[in-house]
């Protein structure tokens, strides 16, 4: 569909974190496709540090609280700047990944030639009407998220090659010496050790604190030599670590939880022989970096077919009700999480690790 070879990219995923990660492809496809062009990368200051350090992305930060300010004064100078600042790149084509009203406003701003995005079935917020491109519809839930950003691609007419790392997701030099210093300060030697991610952003994605109790007493007896890490951040994060670990005995599980930034989390996976996770970062990581996940899919989440494991070894998991997935952010039951028991996730880190311990 493109009648010319763009010179200037604007690639719109603002958040959340685990979507800026599946979309990490869709840049490699670009740089592929167009190596001489510039591709900005229009991302919001929390999932920036995922991509600032990725070869051949520029960054660009979305200020969404001064652009949509209540303040009408504030907000309508804040347009104005970002759209100058659009405008600067002098962009030829913008897709937008996102399929909101805050990301169709960015595509529109942009000035693009060729604004392309998502059907209007599937996206959200009038996202449909700041295109100048819209794909034909899709049965989204065939699809995993990352074949279906990378849809656009070929829908477009740019070519898409296989590569042996489509994420293409690097740390500096320094960030790998700060692991090494990270690594001795938690005691944990690499391929050595399970990650627990106990983090995710929705109460209905949680896996219930005794399950997490239940499976740390079943590795530890059966992988003796390995050790268990519980990861995840924030104020509610840590009340579950020291749940957790009132009811293990003291040195049964190792714990970072609130004390790593995203980027020294992804060495964290990295560097481990498995991660167990919800439908957060530590889950989609595990794709982007190859490492075999467990995966816990609650009732919030799509199907385990659109964001569990892609391409690497491991299982995402899910219950068979009929409210499953209910897209709810409460639930009076949790019922869909309740079902996926520990000595279920446990048998499914045995199948993973079967071969190595």
């Amino acid at each position: 569909m493109l009648s010319f070879r763009p010179s200037s990219i604007l690639l719109i995923r603002l958040g959340a974190l685990g979507d800026v990660i599946q979309t990490l492809p869709v840049a490699t496809q670009l740089r592929l496709a167009f190596p001489e062009a510039r591709i900005v990368w229009a991302i919001e200051d929390k999932a920036l540090p995922l991509i600032e350090a990725q070869p051949g992305i520029t960054p660009l930060l979305f200020p969404k609280r001064k652009v949509f300010s209540k303040n009408p004064l504030t907000a309508i100078y804040n347009q104005w700047k970002f759209s100058q600042t659009l405008k600067s790149f002098n962009f030829d084509l913008a897709l937008d990944l996102q399929g909101l009203f805050k990301s169709g406003w960015i595509t529109w701003a942009s000035n693009a030639k060729v604004r392309a995005g998502f059907h209007k079935n599937n996206t959200r917020e009038g996202n449909h009407l700041f295109l100048s491109h819209q794909m034909p519809w899709q049965d989204i839930k065939t699809l995993h998220k990352i074949d279906y950003y990378q849809s656009i691609l070929p829908w477009l007419g740019i070519p898409t090659q296989p590569v042996s790392d489509p994420f293409g997701f690097t740390f500096t030099e320094q960030e790998i010496k700060n692991t090494r210093i990270l690594m001795h300060r938690l005691r944990i030697r690499a391929n050595c050790y399970i990650v627990l991610n106990i983090g995710t952003s929705r109460v209905t994605k949680r896996w219930r604190n005794e399950y997490f109790v239940e499976l740390i007493r079943l590795l530890r007896l059966r992988y003796p030599k390995l050790q268990l890490l519980l990861c995840g951040g924030g104020a509610e994060d840590a009340l579950i670590e020291l749940e957790i670990l009132k009811q293990i005995e003291p040195g049964e599980v190792l714990s970072c939880v609130n004390k790593v930034n995203l980027r020294e989390f992804a060495q964290i996976v990295a560097h481990c022989c498995a991660i167990v996770s919800p439908d957060s970062l530590g889950l989609h990581l595990a794709s982007a970096l190859n490492k075999p996940a467990i995966g816990l899919i609650g009732g919030f989440s799509s199907t385990p077919l659109q964001i569990g494991n892609w391409k690497n070894p491991g299982k995402s998991l899910a219950s068979d009700i009929d409210c499953f997935p209910c897209r709810r952010r409460t639930c009076s039951h949790h019922s869909c999480m309740k079902d996926l028991t520990a000595s279920l996730i446990f048998q499914e880190i045995e199948k993973v690790l079967s071969d190595k311990h």
